[in-house]
């Protein structure tokens, strides 16, 4: 079943390559950039969370226990959206000063506007992507990867045919290529979650949807508001003689803790459940801070 997966990857990677190239002269290198920043939400939270859930899952489906399961499949999937989508609108917010960061070479204004416009697109499927991404260790801990690799292997060619019509420059040209991946991966995640749900039972959809509208209203304040305040400090600094890298870092810094204090502060405004695992982490973080003092002093 691996096997299977991993063809149907790389035979997506590589029509992903060769559309992005005839929509774009730097199309697949465009990709790359903003894949880099794509990646980093996901690899920090989400991995870390189905990675941690896998044992507990697994250990569940082996006793047949299908309440806990199901009860690790609410929490891993309302944590991981909870804490994704935020910061997933945040990175598409901020895209430009993010790519900024690689002004340091030979890379060009018009390159940092391009990959940024991409990147901004691109993270609309993120939420899904970490679904979908979940739902591959749901399948795995239930024995099922088989069905999972099968389903996944079929719907990439839907999603190659949409990397060659959306792609053509009379249509979206190198933005088909985000365009097609957000299609790819919600309808996978629904899917998959729709046969997971046949398979144990509900494990509380409804609430995991309020709970993403909540997430995704307090999140799109969040970012609103840090783009607007990421425009004006680009204003106010665009006469500085400071470089180019040294601006999107001091924009990034202010900007990206005004979003991020937005975001979740309207999300515990709208009793957001999951504000507890936040919590549950500064809590933790002081603590570890605290001890770190005593240490220092005692030594």
């Amino acid at each position: 079943p691996m096997f299977l997966y991993i063809a149907g990857t790389m035979i997506t990677f590589s029509c992903r390559n060769a559309f992005s190239l005839e929509a774009a002269p730097n199309g697949p290198s465009t990709l790359n950039y903003a894949w880099t920043w794509y990646q980093l939400p996901y690899g920090v939270i989400a991995v870390s969370l189905s990675t941690t859930l896998l044992t507990e899952l697994s250990d569940c489906a082996a006793r047949e226990d299908w309440e806990g399961f199901r009860g690790f499949i609410r929490s891993g999937l309302r944590s991981t959206f909870f804490l994704i989508i935020p910061l997933a609108l945040l990175v598409g917010a901020l895209a430009q000063p993010l790519m900024q960061l690689f002004q340091a070479g030979a890379f060009t204004a018009d390159e940092v506007n391009n990959v940024g416009s991409i990147l901004a697109v691109w993270v609309l499927s993120l939420p899904f992507y970490a679904g979908y991404m979940y739902m591959y260790r749901v399948f795995a801990a239930l024995r099922s990867f088989l069905k999972f690799a099968l389903i996944d292997f079929v719907v990439r060619f839907v999603q190659v045919a949409g990397y060659w019509y959306l792609c053509q420059p009379n249509v979206l040209g190198l933005a088909g290529i985000p365009v097609a991946d957000l299609g790819f991966y919600a309808v996978m995640f629904v899917v998959c979650s729709f046969i997971v749900r046949g398979k144990v039972g509900s494990y509380g959809n409804r609430s995991i949807v309020v709970m993403v509208v909540k997430t995704v209203a307090a999140s799109v304040v969040g970012a609103v508001a840090a783009g607007v305040l990421a425009n004006g400090m680009g204003v106010l600094l665009a006469g500085v003689a400071i470089s180019a890298v040294v601006k999107a870092v001091a924009i990034l810094a202010v900007s990206g803790i005004v979003g991020l204090v937005v975001s979740f502060g309207l999300c515990k405004v709208l009793r957001v459940e999951e504000f507890a695992v936040l919590s549950r982490i500064g809590s933790k973080f002081a603590g570890k801070l605290g001890r770190g003092k005593k240490g220092n002093h005692a030594a």
